[in-house]
């Protein structure tokens, strides 16, 4: 896994509200604001449905994408789904503290390489024959 060290600060040419975390556009994105996304991604891949999909009942895209900002800088998101009630609490763990609003409360890649959720997936793949 490589990530770019504090340090750099690579400019944003654009980003999908979906997937970009609240910060996006106000402060200087670090590393942790790439841990907002894995949270989004990995929400999709185990849940089905993006986390903010409740933005969805707005009438147009452009309400939709204010609607998502809100959500998300209120950390908000879609914790009723049967699906996301239904993960290990691995997993719902990791997504949530993938998705915390505050950028400093969320984990480095470094740090989220060493939560239970991946460290549980990593022992099990070693020990396969």
């Amino acid at each position: 896994l490589w990530y770019a060290p504090p340090e750099l600060n690579p400019p944003v040419a654009g980003f999908t509200p979906e997937h970009a975390a609240s910060e996006n556009g106000e402060e200087p994105l670090r590393g942790r604001s790439d841990m907002w996304s894995v949270g989004v991604v990995l929400y999709l891949l185990l849940v089905g449905h993006n986390p903010f999909n409740q933005a969805l009942r707005q009438g147009s895209q452009e309400a939709v994408d204010a609607e998502v900002m809100r959500l998300a800088a209120q950390g908000k998101f879609n914790r009723s789904a049967d699906k996301w009630k239904q993960l290990h609490v691995d997993a719902s763990d990791f997504i949530s503290v993938m998705l915390r609003v505050k950028p400093s409360a969320r984990p480095s890649a470094s740090e989220a390489l060493r939560h239970p959720f991946l460290l549980r997936r990593v022992a099990a793949k070693t020990n396969e024959p």
